[in-house]
């Protein structure tokens, strides 16, 4: 069925320049750009800036009247379900003060971007100021990374990667980071005209650059999943432009690349290439495939309540010395297990619901947003659909379940949702109408959608336990 390109209803403006637009958008930029960490490089780490936007949009959430809203969405009943697993499984754990510890001055203060973000960008003009501050806020973390090309030119101790600052200062992180912002920069790149078109192409130029730089081994899986996908979707006119882009960026990146970076790299699809670097790829190779052992043995071994929230380092150190084997003091350097060594069985189970109902979310959007000919909000969902693969691609590398980025994620898979879920409903049916008109299908052949039932005469209630029937997207 072809699908008929309807304008948007006619919808009174939804307040463009409200207060809480702009409050959303700052903050999604500050929170995503990392720039508020370099204020500790001049002495000025005490102001907490961060602290004092969050509270800003989280009264700003509470004064709208938003939050019960963000409370009833899909995702913000499983994080309540999350959040609440974490405190009963406190009493249980090994080390309780640090599960205390890590609940309250690292995951609670994650949480509060979900409900922000929720609860101030589910309008049309919030979200896209939304989207837009991701992708200024990619241009400005690739900007705040950029001083490390000076210092990754090998001996230098790091084998020639790229390192940054702050939560930016491992070459895996810088990896991740710029993945994860690339969609919107493209979107953003997409969407303007001209000048800035030509200046935020050769931004993502510079961001795929200086993943390369980094030799992060993650960072390029990440990358072929990622082309995998653009050309899954894309027409057949930019799978050329996609695969030429990628042979170009492929050969420049090898021929910037050191002999030991290129080793590192290697190590990937050979285990007979020799060298510090290829020996140092291997060596950390060996190190998460023993974490990954022993967070699924404590996880065997405490399938309901875990060790601990944050306790998984002490435990493994306790699990080796009981072994008899070397201690060594890491994180798990995998979320998913992470979570079920820290939190159960459970813990693991409500963060997959989490992820599966944000991907399905996005994918009914996107199922809408292409029968009714809207092809700006399939961008939308693109981007943000990218997004969570490279986040639970992230997620099996590193350790960082209860950091932010997951809430932000889910909290645009969701506003999303909420933004365009009505919208797209209430034109559904006329599309469908014009396409089977247009293909010379006779609609009489379709169930009648007027209020009464054909041939019953009775009218369809449109109302269950009170409220009116819907097909919004929760």
């Amino acid at each position: 069925m072809t699908a008929v390109a309807v304008p948007p209803p006619a919808i009174p403006d939804e307040g463009r320049s409200t207060l809480s637009t702009k409050i959303v958008g700052l903050y999604v930029f500050l929170l995503f750009c990392r720039i508020l960490e370099m204020l500790g490089m001049f002495g000025l780490g005490r102001l907490r800036l961060m602290m004092l936007v969050t509270l800003v949009g989280l009264a700003a959430v509470i004064l709208t009247g938003n939050l019960v809203r963000a409370l009833k969405t899909e995702i913000g009943v499983l994080l309540v379900l999350w959040t609440s697993w974490m405190l009963i499984s406190i009493p249980f754990g090994t080390w309780r003060s640090e599960s205390l510890n890590q609940f309250a001055n690292l995951w609670l203060k994650s949480l509060m971007v979900f409900f922000i973000l929720v609860g101030l960008a589910c309008t049309r003009p919030a979200f896209q100021r939304a989207m837009s501050a991701m992708g200024w806020a990619a241009v400005m973390a690739a900007v705040l990374v950029l001083p490390g090309l000076a210092d990754a030119g090998g001996g230098n101790g790091v084998d020639d990667r790229l390192i940054g600052f702050g939560t930016l200062s491992n070459p895996n992180e810088i990896a991740f980071h710029l993945w994860l912002g690339m969609s919107f920069l493209l979107l953003l790149a997409v969407r303007g005209n001209g000048l800035k078109k030509l200046l935020l192409g050769g931004v993502c130029l510079l961001e795929v650059f200086l993943i390369v730089k980094t030799v992060s081994r993650e960072g390029l899986l990440i990358g072929v999943v990622v082309i995998l996908i653009a050309l899954l979707r894309a027409p057949a006119m930019d799978k050329a432009k996609i695969v030429v882009a990628a042979s170009v960026l492929t050969v420049v990146g090898v021929l910037s690349l050191s002999p030991q970076s290129l080793d590192r790299y290697l190590t990937l699809f050979t285990s007979h290439v020799n060298g510090e670097a290829a020996s140092s790829a291997r060596e950390s190779s060996r190190s998460r495939e023993q974490k990954l052992r022993e967070s699924v043995e404590l996880t065997l071994r405490h399938p309901l309540f875990g060790v601990g929230m944050g306790v998984f380092m002490p435990a493994s150190v306790g699990l080796a010395k009981e072994k008899g084997g070397p201690v060594d003091w890491q994180a798990s350097h995998n979320s998913y297990t992470q979570v079920s060594s820290e939190l159960g069985i459970p813990g693991i189970l409500i963060l997959l619901a989490i992820y599966a109902s944000a991907v399905r979310q996005v994918w009914r959007v996107d199922r809408e947003a292409k029968r009714t000919g809207r092809n700006e909000v399939r961008q939308d969902a693109f981007a943000i659909l990218i997004a969570i693969v490279v986040l639970s691609m992230h997620f099996c590398f590193d350790s960082m379940a209860y950091l932010f980025y997951m809430p932000l994620i889910a909290g645009l898979a969701t506003a999303l949702a909420v933004t365009y879920g009505p919208e797209l409903a209430t034109i559904r049916e006329p599309v469908i109408e014009a396409a089977e008109k247009a293909s010379g299908m006779v609609t009489t052949l379709r169930p009648s959608t007027s209020p009464a039932i054909a041939g019953g005469g009775r009218e369809r209630n449109p109302y269950r336990l009170g409220r009116r029937r819907s097909s919004v997207v929760r």
